[in-house]
């Protein structure tokens, strides 16, 4: 069943498409972060505002920034979780498309003792929810999540 669409996701995703054209100039080519943050076989997944389908957190780099340190901070402002360094491994590099923008995307996988309370960022994400991975498939999940859980498991 579809959620309806608040006026704010409605008109955030006119201003997204309205912008589109100097989005693709700037982050097309670019170098992105995901996080596989697992808990048995539950992984961790974000919801943007411009589509239903699951994401892993993770984003963009700020210029000079190593992509390990840009991978945890963004895994903190996006989800409240702070980790160490040591506590994840990388688990692969691919390509990646999404909204008609090609980036790289390089993942890194943490493996979580306990499930840690969560804190959404309000204006990029609009759900978070741990779901079990073997739900997961192109009906519900962008093809980068898809894609770095067979790296992970490989």
């Amino acid at each position: 069943m579809r959620r309806s669409k608040s006026p704010s996701i409605l008109l955030g995703r006119c201003i997204y498409w309205c912008a589109w054209p100097g989005l693709f100039l700037l982050l097309n080519g670019s170098e992105r972060t995901r996080a596989i943050l697992a808990h048995g076989d539950e992984i961790l997944v974000v919801r943007g505002w411009l589509d239903d389908a699951w994401s892993l957190p993770g984003g963009g780099l700020h210029r000079g920034e190593a992509i390990l340190r840009g991978c945890l901070r963004e895994i903190r402002e996006e989800t409240g979780i702070a980790l160490r360094q040591e506590q994840l491994t990388f688990a692969g590099q691919m390509p990646a498309r999404e909204h008609g923008i090609s980036f790289v995307v390089h993942v890194y996988a943490a493996e979580l003792p306990k499930k840690p309370e969560l804190s959404r960022q309000r204006h990029e994400i609009a759900e978070l929810a741990w779901v079990d991975w073997h739900t997961l498939d192109q009906g519900n999940a962008h093809g980068d999540v898809l894609d770095a859980l067979r790296a992970w498991l490989a």
